[in-house]
């Protein structure tokens, strides 16, 4: 039901048509939507508001208020190497490895 919900916002519509369109009330799927950002403002610079968001997040790692990246390593044998895995990152010249986690601006 959301999907077919969310095909209605393939074109810029108003809440007044949608509300015309609907059996019930929209707006809590809309509030929905809007909190994880699958629906935005027509005019909003979506670029800006993932900097904003990804600053506030970074933010709240530094504070260690959440997370930033959670790894479960279930061997060391492990000899792939692969370039993403943590398991093989790079240390430093003191030997310890890089942090993880970028920092906000």
């Amino acid at each position: 039901m959301r999907v077919r919900f969310l095909n209605l916002f393939k074109k810029p519509i108003t809440i007044t048509d949608i509300l015309n369109i609907c059996d019930m009330n929209p707006e809590d799927i809309i509030n929905e939507f809007e909190e994880i950002f699958f629906l935005i403002e027509p005019d909003t610079d979506e670029k800006d508001l993932l900097h904003t968001r990804m600053n506030q997040h970074l933010k709240n790692v530094n504070k260690k208020k959440t997370i930033d990246r959670m790894g479960l390593a279930i061997s060391d044998s492990c000899n792939l190497g692969c370039e993403h895995c943590m398991h093989f990152q790079k240390s430093n010249e003191n030997g310890k490895p890089h942090p993880f986690f970028q920092t906000a601006n």
